[in-house]
């Protein structure tokens, strides 16, 4: 038994040595393909717009979802991108809002949250909103604005962090984005913002989201 112990041992260090070898090697894949997945949507800042004098008029305005409380009241991250696209409408960059958010669960729902605060907070017309129920990431978002909601053309309301990934999502999907955004943001955004740039560019490249879509929706 002594000698078989003696026999195999001498091979556990070249073993250890190529295991730790391949773990670093995908360790520094993984890290390059995040900076390279972030310097590439990084670049997609060029389409934001400057929101006191945005240099383009459209039809549709998109805003994404950014939470609402246990009263259904947006966030302040999410009021200060209705407030935006509130002042594009009456400013008439854009002609209608598509209000993307997550209604996946009963006691959940920021499409009806964000209608109620632009009727009823900025008396907008309920007819030029349009809610988006299955709008629960970016990804999924952009997709039914392209497949459901025949967006060709759209400004993007968001955080100016995530403004790029957006942006960069919906043309990737056909839909000539720009955007408008603010600094209202949580503390982790930018460190969250890294890690969502590089699973962008997964799933459009390699494995897409589960997007729920359906029959097209005249908007």
């Amino acid at each position: 038994m002594d000698n078989e112990v003696a026999e195999v041992s001498p091979n556990r260090p070249r073993k250890v040595k190529f295991l730790v070898i391949i773990s670093a090697a995908l360790c520094f894949l993984g890290l390059l393909f995040m900076f390279i997945s972030n310097g590439i949507i990084g670049n997609y800042g060029k389409y934001m717009l400057n929101p006191n004098e945005p240099s383009l008029q459209t039809s549709i305005g998109i805003v994404f979802g950014a939470g609402v409380d246990r009263e259904g009241q947006p966030f302040q991250e999410l009021q200060a991108r209705l407030d935006d696209a509130a002042e594009a409408l009456k400013a008439n960059t854009i002609q209608k809002i598509l209000l993307s958010g997550d209604n996946r669960f009963e006691d959940y729902n920021e499409p009806d949250a964000m209608v109620r605060y632009l009727t009823e907070e900025k008396g907008i017309d309920s007819k030029l909103l349009q809610p988006d129920y299955a709008g629960r990431s970016t990804y999924e978002t952009c997709e039914r604005a392209k497949k459901v909601f025949s967006a060709d053309q759209a400004i993007l309301f968001s955080a100016d962090s995530h403004l790029p990934r957006a942006i960069y999502t919906c043309r990737k999907f056909g839909v000539d984005a720009y955007g408008i955004g603010n600094n209202k943001e949580a503390n982790n955004a930018k460190r969250r913002e890294f890690l969502a740039r590089t699973k962008a560019i997964f799933n459009i490249y390699i494995v897409g989201e589960e997007t729920i879509l359906g029959d097209k929706i005249d908007f």
